[in-house]
Parts: C-alpha cells; structure tokens; sequence
C-alpha cells in the first residue's frame, strides 16, 4: 500500500520529525522519500534520500528528520 504526507513547510527555528506505528502482527518495510514543492527529490551531500525503514510487529519508530 502506499501513503502520501501533505506538503510540510519547516522554518530556521522548527525541527521536522516523522512517526510511524506498524500495529500488525508482521513485519513492514517502509520507504520514506523527501521531496521539494516541485516534486524533485532533495539531494544534497550527507543527505540520504530515500530512506528506508523496516518496522518489526507490533512497533513504532519516532525520528526527527535530522536523524534519518
């Protein structure tokens, strides 16, 4: 399945975070991709993008978008 996040709008002075809850009894592999208000996948040195996480059963995964 796939899910879309709205547009986020982060200023000099806000930490942008992401939470995810895998509430199923199995595991599930998650691909997060940042992207600009074009559409345009953000790329820049020391940033990973896409990213992916995979979240055992029964599990949550907080991070702010600096940790990714």
């Amino acid at each position: 399945a796939e899910s879309y996040v709205p547009a986020l709008q982060s200023n000099d002075g806000a930490d942008l975070g992401l939470a995810l809850v895998n509430p199923t009894l199995t595991e599930a592999s998650v691909t997060v991709t940042a992207r600009s208000y074009d559409g345009a996948i953000i790329q820049a040195d020391g940033i990973t993008n896409p990213v992916s996480v995979t979240l055992p059963a029964s599990s949550q995964f907080a991070k702010r978008a600096a940790e990714l």
